[in-house]
């Protein structure tokens, strides 16, 4: 019964010394390549509002800025660099909003014998064995 009851502390002393440690992730927040389809809001005015493919050269168009590099941006860096050069032609657009609704530049293909050959993407390339 004693042995039971130290084994309990134990493994609660265990696990709440892994609770307490942070947890670190190795990811990295995803940047925008070509091919991506961008969904881009502004609450403040909605005419703005706007559903983009990023071209080749890494570039969208957007109505009032016109041309923006936008390659290897995150949504939140591209959110804000969005809102600096708005900013010159309307003070009051305070906030935009970047969603990635397609992931097309981080590409693989599939060859070979398999039962689904073909191009795939994803927002962070996988290892051999997800592909």
């Amino acid at each position: 019964m004693l042995r039971e009851k130290k084994r309990v502390i134990w493994i609660i002393l265990t696990l709440g010394l892994m609770l307490s440690f942070p947890v670190f992730s190795f990811s990295q927040e995803y940047r925008i390549g070509p091919e991506d389809l961008l969904s881009i809001s502004f609450w403040q005015q909605p005419d703005l509002n706007s559903t983009l493919r990023v071209r080749q050269d890494g570039k969208v168009s957007l109505p009032v800025i016109g041309e923006i590099m936008v390659a290897g941006l995150t949504t939140a860096e591209l959110s804000k660099k969005i809102v600096e050069k708005i900013s010159f032609y309307n003070k009051s657009i305070s906030q935009a909003t970047v969603v990635i609704l397609e992931y097309n530049s981080q590409k693989v293909f599939v060859q070979g014998q398999v039962n689904r050959p073909g191009k795939y993407s994803f927002e962070s390339i996988p290892n051999r064995w997800e592909v």
